[in-house]
């Protein structure tokens, strides 16, 4: 019996020592795991960022990714549903890293979200395709060629014009036009290569000599130097046509002659600085195609010429919103042949000068304008120097997540084939408004101007344009476009006026 006494006693000085072992050490550990949590939850930066984490109760997750994670209570959770669970109810990121909460009332995006197991089961990316945001879920998808990302879009329409032929008392006709266009984007770690080509043609079915076929083809490349420096080679190439109530023409002509023009460019910058610095040389070359008339060909080999162009460009950036920036520059044109038809010499020198803002506002409104002076002097003494103020400039403005803006302006200077005419000053311009009402419907309005005025003869030719379209998305593939435009044309000598309506409903594929 006193055995037993004993040995009962003794187990229960062992088991009070055991209590207060216990008691001891959880008194000393809660306030330390106190303390560092206090610390975890007082970290700002944490509370910004926190990657590669793991749910826990607390936080909104959306992630698609077909793997389970392990809420505080043990049970385990679903990411792909917890955005329909109440937030008191969700579970709370854990950081494996630090192995400490995040800051209280923190939310996390899907890329901040893993699961628990080491191999979550994520389906791989296709090969060959290319990753999309899906704020444009109709974008178009795009392939990969090689290290390049490409796309193409082709639109398919059927249409009916009031005036097929653009002349005072044209017939109408109906037409089938084509349009096809394709865009190449290099994806390198440095330097950068673009490649863009489009087309259209537009085909009436009873008047031949009212075809209008457009094409245009573009490089540019983009090499990344050292200490900020990129130089940048260009070169493009387009064909159009002339109009019949072109100024240039006779009023003889019966088909549209075909214009050819081809430009390259070098360019070498500095933009990693407050100020900014800019060269750029610009060779062009004009070819006009001979034109038919009523009684034979007229031959235009005396309006082709070549064009060199000098640039500099001085910009300011202080981060601001606003970047100021000075341009100028000059060059020579050179014609084919020493005297045009009409016996004048035309070869010249012209001279610009402008100043404007570049505006970067987010993703609300973006772009540039400037305003100068250009003066062209001609070599032969008798024709007088074109000269004028000049605005140009583009601009996107984003007034709604669902609305965008977009409207440019540019002025140029345009030859004359009259005796004793120096030439014109062009001015053109356009908006574009779109606005997306659902995913897939949008619909657009757009309007331009062209403005040819000649000041030799105190002469004006202006055409306007209005229009409206809708497309609707059918798949990510294959959209539905319809098309209505009204134009009005305004000859100098009031001898040329017409107006033409055109509606167009076509199909549009891309990939």
């Amino acid at each position: 019996m006193k055995l037993k006494t004993k040995f009962f006693s003794r187990n229960a000085d062992w088991n009070m020592s055991r209590f207060t072992s216990r008691f001891l050490f959880r008194a000393v550990a809660c306030p330390l795991l106190a303390g560092v949590s206090l610390c975890a939850l007082q970290d700002d930066g944490y509370a910004q960022s926190v990657s590669r984490n793991n749910l826990l109760r607390g936080t909104i997750a959306t992630n698609s990714t077909n793997s389970n994670t392990i809420g505080t209570s043990g049970e385990i959770v679903d990411p792909t549903i917890t955005a329909s669970i109440p937030l008191s109810e969700q579970p709370v990121q854990l950081n494996l890293a630090t192995g400490s909460l995040p800051a209280l009332g923190s939310v996390h995006n899907d890329d901040d979200v893993i699961s628990l197991r080491e191999n979550p089961n994520v389906q791989p990316e296709q090969a060959g395709t290319v990753a999309q945001i899906e704020s444009d879920p109709f974008a178009a998808p795009g392939f990969r060629l090689g290290s390049s990302i490409a796309t193409l879009t082709l639109e398919q329409s059927l249409g009916a014009s009031t005036n097929a032929t653009q002349t005072t008392g044209g017939d109408s006709g109906y037409f089938s036009q084509t349009n096809l266009s394709f865009n190449l984007l290099s994806d390198w770690s440095r330097h950068e290569l673009a490649l863009n080509a489009d087309g259209s043609f537009r085909k009436y079915l009873d008047n031949v000599e009212a075809d209008r076929p457009t094409f245009g083809l573009g490089a540019n490349l983009r090499l990344d130097l050292t200490d900020g420096y990129t130089n940048t080679w260009g070169a493009t190439y387009n064909y159009d046509t002339e109009d019949l109530t072109s100024s240039r023409l006779g009023s003889d002509v019966t088909t549209r002659p075909g214009i050819h023009t081809a430009r390259a460019t070098s360019e070498i910058a500095r933009t990693d600085r407050r100020i900014g610095l800019s060269l750029r040389g610009i060779i062009e070359r004009d070819t006009y195609e001979d034109a038919v008339t009523t009684t034979g060909v007229l031959n235009q080999e005396d309006r082709n010429n070549n064009t060199y162009l000098l640039r500099a460009r001085v910009g300011y950036d202080n981060g601001a919103i606003i970047k100021p920036f000075v341009e100028g520059g000059g060059g020579v044109t050179r014609y084919d042949e020493e005297f045009d038809r009409n016996g004048d010499q035309r070869n010249s020198t012209t001279y610009f000068m402008r100043a404007g803002i570049v505006l970067d506002i987010e993703e609300k409104l973006d772009g540039e304008i400037a305003f100068g002076y250009v003066a062209e002097s001609y070599d032969q003494g008798s024709l007088s120097n074109l000269e004028g103020f000049t605005v140009d400039g583009q601009l996107n403005w984003s007034p709604t997540r669902e609305t965008t803006i977009s409207a440019n302006v540019s002025t140029g200077l345009n030859g004359a084939t009259s005796a004793g005419n120096n030439g014109s000053i062009i001015y053109s311009g356009g908006l574009v408004a779109t606005h997306q009402l659902t995913n897939r419907w949008s619909i657009n309005l757009n309007t331009s101007f062209n403005i040819d005025y000649d000041d030799e003869f105190d002469s004006r030719d202006a055409t306007y344009t209005i229009g409206t379209g809708a497309r609707y998305w059918m798949s990510r593939y294959m959209a539905i476009s319809a098309d209505l435009d009204h134009r009005i044309y305004q000859s100098g000598d009031g001898n040329s006026d017409y107006d033409e309506t055109v509606a167009m409903l076509g199909i549009v594929l891309q990939r």
